[in-house]
């Protein structure tokens, strides 16, 4: 849960409710990688607190060689929201770009990692895409169109 809607400060805002689905996207995309929360408590009080303070780790060896993908999911879990990325930032993310889509950096991080968090990772990229779309001025949808 991002920590707008902690606090209480989504309804009624549009802009805020879009940068919280940013940070849940975000959550979603760690949980993809390392197949844990960002964010854990042993209590929900010391998980809302943990969310609050919104620090978190990559820890594990999925984690290792993937600057821009860490990159990303930092962008993704800022917890101030109007310093968080939104979906057009985040499929222009150099992880998109130059890892997950260009052809002579996909095969070595493809042959390092299990194939269904490639799809899975692929099928997020979508959803962003989606998201972009949704929220896209018509100038705008065209230029993610030609993505």
């Amino acid at each position: 849960m991002a920590p707008e809607r902690i606090l209480g400060a989504v309804e009624g805002h549009i802009e805020m409710a879009k940068k919280a689905d940013i940070w849940s996207a975000g959550v979603m995309l760690y949980i993809l990688v390392s197949g844990k929360p960002p964010f854990e408590g042993k209590t929900n009080d010391e998980l809302l607190n943990n969310i609050n303070k919104a620090e978190f780790l990559f820890r594990g060896k999925e984690w290792d060689n993937l600057a821009d993908l860490k990159n990303l999911v930092y962008q993704l879990l800022h917890y101030e929201s109007t310093e968080r990325i939104d979906a057009y930032e985040a499929i222009n993310h150099p992880f998109f770009s130059n890892i997950l889509l260009k052809c002579e950096n996909q095969n070595n991080f493809r042959a390092k990692r299990d194939p269904k968090i490639i799809s899975y990772l692929e099928f997020f990229y979508v959803i962003f895409i989606l998201l972009t779309l949704i929220e896209a001025t018509p100038a705008k949808r065209s230029d993610i169109e030609s993505v």
